[in-house]
């Protein structure tokens, strides 16, 4: 199963109408609803099938506005004890002439669940 960049929209999608009393928290919430939602699916894998949860983009750059590019709240989601990352070089380290100088060009990544039989 691929949800693309679905998760880069989790905040508007499971929106929170309640005041939280930190900016983690409200970004935080939303993803763990976008969590529980996709792993919802598993149980309709093969054995070894995977949930491609979300493409992330220079996922080494850690934008603190949208909880999936915040790697602490990514961290306490997603933890790696039962999810993954495929990394991979981003289509602008093959385009930018500025690779060499800008490594965080060089990794996107895709969060995964792995059904293990």
């Amino acid at each position: 199963m691929y949800f693309s960049n679905i998760v880069q929209y989790a905040s508007s999608l499971f929106y929170q109408d309640t005041i939280c009393k930190t900016g983690h928290l409200q970004r935080k919430f939303p993803l763990e609803t976008f969590r529980n939602y996709i792993m919802s699916f598993k149980d309709n894998l093969n054995d070894n099938g995977i949930i491609i949860i979300g493409y992330i983009y220079t996922i080494l750059d850690e934008w603190d506005s949208i909880g999936i590019f915040n790697k602490e709240i990514r961290d306490e989601v997603f933890p790696l004890d039962k999810f993954d990352y495929y990394y991979f070089k981003s289509i602008d380290y093959y385009e930018s002439s500025y690779t060499n100088i800008d490594s965080k060009k060089e990794k996107d990544a895709c969060l995964v669940y792995k059904k293990v039989s």
